[in-house]
């Protein structure tokens, strides 16, 4: 229905009586998400006035839309094994997660007040995770997203750590080309905390999985919080990140296989110092059907600041390894605090060093060990023929807990070798000057990070960019009356044409109504309604242009 004026009907009220049998954080009202609760070809809209609570394995079917506003806390109960609760974004479905540096979306346990910092025996014991402790690690599945971008083992492919479910599959389909723009949606400014379930023997889920994920989607600004497994895997796919952080990953920080490509830039990991196997663990293919199956995992990796457990700790591993053919560019980064090798290239993937398919240089590395070897021929790695340095990076401040001394702010200080040294960067990444994730001026980690909430990061500084919580080139004006007895309407203006959606949802977020789906001109513009077949209660108007969207809640009086 692509008219501006159009008479909502058929609404139940926003707030219903079954949804406020519980309270949680700060007396919000639960909603319980299940299986049945997003259906395919529904739009979905999660506010930060309820906490959701995850039921289990939940997909956005195909053609579906969930959109989570800014400020909404989701939760997971818990499981483990197959009755582990986790959120899946299916082939063909978008999630919509867009929080802002004030208000990030988090996604964590039912054990987890959000209210107050993670630790258990602090604040009278309100909380029921505590992130020093190993075993608020692996307290839910994580958030999963499939697309039908390419990859190098098939066209229908059972993501790992989820039961065999078409829903759960991943690659173009059976006789379809790839989707290498696939769109699964945007999420940014959003925090995944204590996930990482094990579903079976070497089958985990991660804080996020990326399967075949398409170039089209938006990733920035994503955190994981203490994840049982590793922080980001992707198998396969073109997408583009930046702005990626991990804190105490039991894993692998970030892990790529079955051949992933895309640019990612501004990458951040810190290990604790008694967990996390490698910073980067990047492979290409597998046994089935072959370590060299094209395309070729590699994917630009530019500006990452990647610490270790430190320099003196025990137990830690090389921060890199490639492997399985592994390859791709990891560049103008630092990498430090590893009391081993920086990098690894293992024997069944040192063909692709020697043919150019790893390039490893412009980086800044501070560790105990070698700079690198190869693992068969134990052969030392120059520096000087990639522009790799051996120094310290002088970071402003290298903080693991809340009690530490100092806080975590990875900015170079002044005098600092990571303030020069960047490499050009291929098109489609922000050139620096500098290497690593951060600048002398911005701590992109602050404020919107579990880290600087639990006071193990400086909150202090600005982050790296001003992201409007509202939509671009819209301002959303008056919505009168509110509360309405008939007609209402909502008053809003665009600074240039462009296609705009205002719907309204239920109690679970489910669109039951179509106002506006239309490209509307520059200038003033009114959506008219009438209230006369709702009841009374308090609905959710959704406004969406250009990606972006603006949320306003309309109360009907009777």
């Amino acid at each position: 229905m692509k008219r501006s004026h159009l008479a909502l009907f058929g609404l139940a009220p926003f707030f219903a009586a079954s949804a406020l049998a519980q309270t949680t954080d700060a007396g919000k009202p639960i909603v319980q998400i299940t299986d049945a609760s997003i259906q395919a070809g529904q739009s979905v809209t999660w506010t930060k006035d309820n906490v959701y609570v995850l039921n289990g394995f939940v997909y956005v079917e195909d053609g579906a839309t969930l959109t989570i506003q800014a400020g909404t806390v989701v939760k997971a109960q818990q499981g483990t094994a197959s009755n582990a609760s986790a959120l899946v974004v299916s082939r063909g479905a978008k999630i919509m997660a867009i929080g802002t540096p004030a208000e990030p979306i988090v996604f964590t346990s039912v054990l987890d007040n959000v209210s107050v910092p993670d630790i258990s025996t602090a604040n009278g014991g309100q909380d029921g995770v505590d992130y020093r402790e190993g075993t608020s690690r692996s307290l839910w599945g994580g958030v999963v997203l499939l697309g039908k971008a390419s990859n190098n083992v098939g066209a229908n492919v059972l993501v790992e750590g989820l039961p065999n479910d078409p829903r759960a599959y991943y690659g173009p389909g059976t006789g379809n080309s790839p989707v290498e723009d696939d769109n699964s949606g945007t999420m940014r400014f959003v925090q995944i905390k204590y996930s990482g379930s094990v579903i079976e023997a070497a089958k985990e889920l991660q804080s996020l999985t990326l399967a075949s994920v398409g170039s089209g989607t938006t990733l920035e600004y994503i955190e994981s919080f203490m994840s049982g497994d590793d922080g980001f895997e992707f198998f396969g796919g073109t997408v583009n990140t930046s702005h990626l952080a991990v804190y105490g990953a039991d894993d692998d920080s970030f892990d790529y296989d079955e051949g992933l490509r895309g640019n990612h830039q501004f990458w951040f990991a810190l290990q604790t110092t008694t967990n996390g196997d490698k910073l980067g663990e990047f492979d290409s293919g597998n046994a089935t059907p072959g370590i060299k199956a094209t395309p070729l995992a590699s994917p630009n990796v530019y500006n990452a600041t990647l610490l270790g457990r430190g320099r003196t700790a025990s137990g830690g591993k090389e921060a890199l390894i490639y492997k399985e053919y592994g390859g791709g560019a990891f560049r103008n980064s630092v990498v430090a605090e590893v009391n081993n090798r920086a990098v690894t290239i293992n024997t069944d993937t040192e063909e692709r060093y020697t043919n150019g398919g790893i390039s490893f240089g412009d980086n800044l590395v501070y560790v105990t060990g070698v700079m690198a070897n190869f693992a068969a021929a134990n052969t030392a790695w120059t520096t000087a023929s990639a522009n790799n340095r051996t120094a310290d990076p002088m970071l402003t401040g290298i903080a693991r807990e809340h009690t530490d001394a100092t806080k975590l702010d990875p900015r170079p200080a002044s005098g600092s070798p990571a303030l020069t040294g960047a490499g050009t960067v291929p098109s489609g990444l922000v050139q620096t000057t500098y290497v690593g994730a951060f600048d002398a001026t911005t701590n992109w980690l602050a404020p919107w990070t579990a880290m600087a909430y639990n006071g193990i990061a400086s909150s202090a500084a600005p982050v790296a960019r001003d992201v409007d919580p509202d939509v671009t080139g819209l301002t959303v004006g008056t919505l009168a009356p509110n509360p309405a007895r008939g007609r209402a309407a909502l008053a809003f203006a665009l600074d240039r044409p462009q296609h705009v959606r205002i719907a309204a949802f239920d109690v679970l977020g489910r669109e039951v109504a179509v106002l506006v789906d239309e490209t509307m001109a520059s200038g003033p513009q009114t959506a008219a309604f009438d209230t006369a077949s709702l009841g009374a209660g308090v609905y959710l108007l959704r406004v969406e242009v250009g990606g972006r969207i603006a949320t306003r809640t309309l109360a009907v009086a009777r």
